[in-house]
């Protein structure tokens, strides 16, 4: 099982055999279900890219999600499911990303207080939203 994380949920995610091409890259799919049983995740995750990124705030997988498909398991929800297809890949680009100047290096146990204190700012943030 590969551990993969979105802002709400960490789970434990299948990696399967299966494999397709997008864009003209190798992806593998990858599933999981979310801990409270209320969504599962098909995501299509390409190795060459090696980066553990992806849409909608899902990442951890061994490459960067190409393709994810959240579907909704409630069969009374508004809606199946919501897909993220990447639709180009640009693997030649000049863009160069400059690194910030000042930094702060911080212990593993710092770095899991400050996650855990943005997702507290971010459940605060949708506090009072109406979800139906």
């Amino acid at each position: 099982m590969q551990k993969s994380t979105s802002l709400t949920y960490t789970y434990d995610c299948k990696i399967t055999k299966e494999k397709k091409e997008i864009e003209g890259l190798n992806v593998y799919k990858a599933t999981a279900t979310t801990p409270d049983k209320r969504f599962g995740v098909i995501a299509w995750y390409c190795p060459k890219l090696n980066t553990s990124h992806g849409p909608e705030k899902y990442w951890g997988l061994p490459g960067t999600i190409l393709e994810l498909k959240i579907i909704h398991l409630d069969p009374n929800s508004v809606y199946e499911s919501i897909e993220f297809l990447s639709t180009e890949i640009n693997l030649n680009s000049e863009e160069k990303v400059e690194l910030p100047r000042r930094s702060k290096r911080i212990s593993k146990s710092e770095y899991n207080k400050l996650l855990k204190s943005r997702k507290t700012h971010h459940l605060d943030l949708t506090e009072g939203v109406n979800k139906d």
